[in-house]
């Protein structure tokens, strides 16, 4: 019987009747020997892909901040990817998280030692805010991809104090002014400075710049004519940086047009009336101009048609409560029947109406 060293791995090449003396539990550790064997090689082969970029945080997740960037502009980056392996390696393909980011590569193989470039370009989004993505590389042989992580944010270059300009209930035939104040990180020469007011009835009343040029303030002026028909309106304000397509600002704008007078209801419905009835109706009339009654003592409120409707009011803080009684109409024809509410001046001029209407029966 051959008798074994005392380390079974002395033996290996001295007795050609070793392997059959090995039992259970040397098998199991010669496999396990081998096997460590096996992971040593792979690794030393294929664990020197990085990217050489400052900010890596290990071999397959690179950081790469982008930093502020204007919305809509076009970032370029190159990101060196280097094989401190011992054996070539192959850059299968390139995938991406969003088609803002476009990714080349001067060459697909990178030699032991060597780098190669990629070249990443971004194009930045229309909003405003924090933005992050990434690219894969994916290599030929069974190995773990890179990972490029891109992040940033979007910041304006023109920013604005406001982010509407609203006009809330302009007088027809009146002026309604909004102050816009835009700041910028470096002077902003007049020469290249430009605004257009793409709202109607709108326009720049006056600019003022601040001492370093970083601030500049418009006044802006919303004037719908007194014969308008429109109640509302809406657009924008666009400032642009003269030579720098990327610094572009839009503010949107809109704009309520009302009257002088207003009514509650504003149409008075009484129904189906029979000619011998009675009926009485309230309607509260307000003035945007003026809330003193000591102001509104030369308006007058009547009836276009007497004969048929009496009216009384009384003022009440801020507003006249009418009260409107439909008198008997025994004399007209049944049908369709209207009168109005008036409010006019000392000369007789009306100024405002509140239609009232009812159907009459006999």
């Amino acid at each position: 019987m051959v008798s074994r060293p005392k380390h079974w791995l002395i033996g290996i090449g001295s007795d050609k009747s070793f392997l059959s003396s090995l039992n259970r539990t040397d098998i199991i550790l010669w496999c396990a020997f081998l096997s460590v064997i096996f992971v040593v090689i792979v690794w030393e082969r294929f664990r020197g892909i990085t990217a050489t970029d400052e900010r890596s945080e290990s071999e397959t997740e690179i950081v790469c901040p982008i930093g502020d960037v204007a919305p809509g502009s076009k970032f370029k980056k190159v990101v060196p990817i280097k094989n401190t392996s011992t054996n070539p390696v192959t850059i299968k393909s390139i995938s991406r998280t969003c088609s803002c980011l476009m990714a080349n590569l001067e060459h697909d193989t990178i030699q032991p030692g060597s780098n190669v470039n990629l070249f990443v370009e971004f194009l930045s989004p229309d909003r405003q805010g924090g933005f992050q993505h990434k690219l894969v590389l994916d290599f030929v042989a069974e190995k773990e991809p890179v990972v490029i992580h891109f992040f940033g944010t979007v910041s304006a270059w023109i920013r604005s104090n406001v982010s509407g300009l609203e006009f809330d209930d302009t007088l027809r035939g009146e002026v309604n002014r909004r102050c816009l104040q835009l700041r910028v990180d470096e002077s902003w020469p007049k020469e290249q400075r430009s605004i257009k007011c793409r709202m109607p009835h709108t326009d720049v009343e006056s600019v003022d710049v601040g001492i370093d040029g970083k601030t500049v303030t418009y006044t802006i002026a919303f004037r719908p004519p007194a014969d308008s028909d429109i109640r509302e309106c809406e657009g924008d304000i666009v400032v642009d940086w003269i030579g720098h397509r990327d610094r572009g600002f839009k503010v949107p704008c809109k704009g309520k047009i009302v009257t002088e007078w207003d009514a509650e209801p504003s149409q008075v419905f009484l129904g189906e009336v029979s000619s011998h009835q009675f009926s009485v109706f309230e309607v509260q009339i307000r003035n945007r101009r003026y809330t003193d009654y000591r102001r509104l003592e030369r308006y007058k409120i009547t009836s276009s048609r007497s004969e048929l409707l009496n009216v009384s009011s009384v003022w009440n803080i801020d507003h006249w409560q009418v009260t409107g009684s439909l008198r008997e109409n025994s004399l007209l024809q049944p049908g369709i029947k209207s009168a109005d509410l008036c409010i006019g001046n000392s000369d007789g001029k009306v100024l405002f109406r509140v239609p009232v209407y009812w159907k009459l029966e006999r």
